[in-house]
């Protein structure tokens, strides 16, 4: 689209921010993958890592992930979703997480409609050093060969929108408007009943004599 997708308006703010607000109900920790300007993240209180490899697309990104979580004490995993992709699924890393319970050394992808999202993963932090080589080695940056080499448990998101719907070009991005307009309302009508349910269990504000 000609410029940075991730600072786009969208909802009333850059569509970064709604992703990480999106993400942040989900996980500990958010951190931005980003070779741009990272003022605009740092700003918005985001910390922000470079990619070691350059042009080497999201293998790079990821890579930068897992050396930054490695110093999270704790952390075990990354989960790692896309900047343009604004209403990836709201229990993504719960459902992802859940595959794992047996395997906890394998990774994690999203599916919806018989499509697989690899970018929308969870994978172990202790992959770094291996990660690493594959990036210097594979001159083809796979995504999906690297996913591959491993154990991969898919996770299917079949609902009526697409969850990984993503914006590339100028038309996506009115239907991304339309949909958050829509998201919101929905939001904000259910915010309304609870509280409409709560007062009519005995918080009814008291009616003057």
């Amino acid at each position: 689209m000609g410029t940075d997708k991730s600072l786009l308006p969208i909802g009333g703010e850059p569509m970064f921010q709604r992703v990480a607000t999106r993400l942040g109900r989900q996980v500990g920790r958010i951190v931005v993958s980003a070779n741009q300007d990272p003022e605009p993240f740092r700003a918005a209180g985001l910390p922000v890592v470079a990619d070691s490899f350059v042009d080497r697309g999201p293998l790079a990104g990821f890579l930068a992930g897992m050396i930054w979580a490695s110093a999270v004490p704790d952390a075990t995993h990354i989960l790692t979703v896309a900047c343009d992709t604004p209403f990836f699924p709201i229990d993504l890393a719960e459902r992802l997480s859940a595959s794992l319970v047996l395997d906890r050394a394998g990774m994690a992808i999203a599916r919806s409609a018989g499509r697989d999202h690899y970018v929308f993963s969870l994978q172990p932090i202790a992959l770094a050093d291996e990660l690493e080589r594959w990036i210097v080695a594979d001159a083809d940056r796979s995504l999906k060969g690297w996913m591959l080499k491993h154990s991969v448990h898919v996770v299917d998101f079949d609902l009526d929108a697409d969850p990984f719907f993503n914006i590339n070009r100028p038309e996506d991005m009115r239907v991304a408007r339309d949909r958050v307009t829509a998201e919101d309302k929905v939001s904000y009508l259910s915010g309304r009943r609870r509280r409409e349910d709560r007062n009519s269990y005995g918080f009814r504000p008291r009616e003057p004599r």
